[in-house]
Formats: C-alpha cells, sequence, structure tokens
C-alpha cells in the first residue's frame, strides 16, 4: 500500500511540475546553475515578478517563497506567517515587495523561488489534455 502511495506522488508531483513548465515557467530563466535537481527553479527578480503575475492569472497558489543570495543567506516566508491562504496573492506580493526593499538596502541581488499550491481540479484538467 505505502508503496502505490509512494508512486501516486512521484507522479503528480511531475505532473505538477510539468504544468508549471507549461503554463507559469515558459519564457523565464532558470537562475539555478547549482541543483542537479530539475525542479528546483530560481528565477531573477524580473522574471519572479513575471511568475507571480501568471501564478495570480490561473490561481494557483504560492506557499512559501525563497530568496537566495550567493553567500547563502536566505530570507523564508510562508503563506500562514501572514495568516493567508496560499491562493490570496495580497500576502505573496506584499511578501515579495517588502524581500525586494530588503534586497535594496542591503544592496543584494537575489533569487527567487517559490513552493506552489496547484488545486487538484487544474491538475485534473491538465492531465486529460495530455492525455
Amino acid at each position: 500500500m505505502k508503496t502505490n502511495k509512494l508512486i501516486f506522488l512521484m507522479k503528480n508531483q511531475e505532473l505538477e511540475n510539468l504544468f508549471l513548465h507549461d503554463n507559469i515557467f515558459y519564457g523565464l530563466n532558470n537562475v539555478n546553475d547549482e541543483s542537479e535537481c530539475i525542479s528546483e527553479f530560481y528565477f531573477s527578480e524580473l522574471d519572479f515578478e513575471v511568475m507571480l503575475k501568471r501564478v495570480q492569472k490561473h490561481r494557483l497558489g504560492i506557499k512559501i517563497i525563497e530568496p537566495f543570495v550567493e553567500s547563502g543567506f536566505y530570507i523564508v516566508d510562508y503563506c500562514e506567517l501572514h495568516g493567508s491562504a496560499s491562493t490570496d496573492p495580497k500576502w505573496y506580493w506584499k511578501s515579495f515587495d517588502k524581500i525586494k526593499k530588503v534586497a535594496k538596502n542591503a544592496k543584494l541581488e537575489l533569487s527567487y523561488k517559490a513552493t506552489f499550491y496547484i488545486p487538484s481540479e487544474k491538475l485534473n484538467r491538465y492531465f486529460a489534455c495530455l492525455n
């Protein structure tokens, strides 16, 4: 039983990655050269902003925003810290704006990663279109 659940989760993660590549990440540059994990996408500030607009348009959610600096400095922000649902764009725009201001004041050039929430009905429709 555990094996079937693991296979389902792996396939679901692969489907989520395909969905993100086709609907959110297209035309954006992954600035993450270090990770061998194909799902580790980090974007420049400009590309991350484009990505957030696409997430909002598709009514997806952002659970976590992870800015990164070459020195290894992270500032992680979660929707739960804002008392918001991941699908509420107010939290992730507010967080992104705040992080940009902190980075500008500190003269840091950040790259950004997000953890997504994709509603199952969107994934199901996407999967149906693939078949």
